[in-house]
């Protein structure tokens, strides 16, 4: 298979590529982190001068392939491009946003104005503008930049104290789509959003929209996939096997959440409820890592303490959620049923141990645990400390000032 070819402006497979304005690039950022992708991944520097030369885009938005290209179901706003030749294993590198480059860019936007996304009263134009401040099908230039920055400071860290990257994307590249491409976006987008939802996002998308480019280890299939045949590929079916389920997929989402943990990062927060945190079906993957951090947050930037306790409890319950859904099992955050609060009780009761151990072997010496983590986190507690816990819990939102 020859990858990168840039004949007639066009990569292999008849690929057609646009020129962008390259705005941050890691090996000019961070050299070290682009030495460890490249050492991992040895087509990346090849992927990436491809790139500098013309982003390639699909014939059209719908999911499926076209050469090294392909499209996850779901996946509506990021575009895969296989390193090699077998997709079903191939680590990949991930354009998001460069959907308005498509011919079908516009119909694209009509499926978009009229389509739900799952159970919100709202169509995807609507919903994600009003509830996300995200525009469906495109990424603002802030968001991308954001995106990139955060997480190279992830995997710098883990770079530095662990010696190799952690399986979540490290960040290549930020672009940014020329004035012309912008305008003509900006005239659709006008045309389709109601008035609430476009003053939302437009002073954002007035600042630029880009694209964030990234590597993954391999196809990024979400654990929303488990039992949706169609969402799997171009994953293998044994992704979702219990086997993989037990052995490498549980057992990476631990470890990551730990790892963070001790480098300073809230894996997520009450900042991130419902906006998409790491360990979610819709961002968690079947091979035990994650395709969005966006929800990563410093422990040092937390401005209370009981903010840190409340993430804390966040993380131990979303990863019960996702760990039931990738056994197929429908978690909600609250228990409707009896069956179900039984569920919450002894899965949480298990992440919290697991999350304890991994705390416990993923100890370095050249980092320190936050002091609060282990406050929550740590072994069997007494009543009376206990008490003063959730009394220091529940002042986060119980400010008397102004009663």
């Amino acid at each position: 298979m020859v990858l990168f070819s840039h004949m007639n402006d066009q990569w292999s497979g008849g690929i057609k590529t646009a020129k962008m304005d390259v705005v941050w690039d890691v090996a000019e950022a961070a050299p070290e982190v682009f030495a460890a992708v490249s050492n991992d991944s040895p087509a990346v520097p090849s992927a990436l001068e491809g790139l500098r030369s013309g982003v390639p885009f699909m014939a059209s938005a719908a999911p499926g392939e076209q050469g090294e290209l392909y499209r996850i179901r779901g996946h509506n706003r990021s575009v895969c491009i296989a390193l090699s030749g077998d997709k079903s294993t191939s680590d990949v590198v991930v354009i998001k946003g460069s959907e308005p480059l498509l011919p079908d860019f516009e119909r694209y936007l009509d499926w978009m104005q009229f389509k739900s996304f799952g159970a919100w009263p709202r169509p995807m134009m609507e919903h994600f503008p009003l509830f996300e401040g995200k525009t469906p099908g495109i990424v603002a230039l802030d968001e991308a930049r954001k995106e990139a920055e955060l997480a190279l400071d992830v995997q710098t860290a883990h770079l530095r104290h662990y010696g190799e990257l952690i399986r979540l994307p490290v960040p290549l590249m930020v672009l940014a789509v020329p004035q012309p491409t912008h305008d003509r976006v900006m005239a659709q987008l006008r045309r389709r959003m109601s008035a609430p939802a476009l003053e939302r996002v437009e002073p954002t998308l007035q600042r630029g929209i880009g694209m964030f480019v990234y590597h993954y280890p391999g196809p990024p299939v979400r654990v929303a996939a488990v039992g949706r045949p169609r969402h799997m590929w171009p994953g293998s079916p044994d992704m979702a096997s219990r086997k993989n389920v037990m052995e490498k997929m549980i057992p990476g989402w631990i470890q990551i959440a730990a790892r963070l943990l001790w480098l300073g990062f809230l894996p997520s927060t009450p900042l991130a409820w419902r906006l998409g945190a790491i360990f979610d079906p819709n961002n968690s993957c079947l091979d035990g890592g994650a395709c969005d951090i966006a929800s990563v947050y410093p422990i040092a930037d937390a401005n209370h303490d009981a903010f840190v306790m409340r993430s804390l409890a966040e993380i131990v319950g979303a990863l019960r959620v996702v760990i039931a859904r990738a056994f197929g099992i429908q978690l909600p955050e609250l228990a409707q049923s009896y069956e179900q609060d039984f569920m919450m009780f002894s899965l949480g009761q298990w992440v919290k141990r697991e999350v304890e151990q991994a705390l416990a072997d993923e100890g370095r010496d050249t980092l320190t645990l936050d002091r609060r983590i282990g406050e929550v986190l740590g072994g069997d507690k007494s009543l009376p400390e206990l008490m003063t816990m959730f009394q220091q819990y529940s002042s986060y939102l119980t400010v008397d000032d102004y009663a």
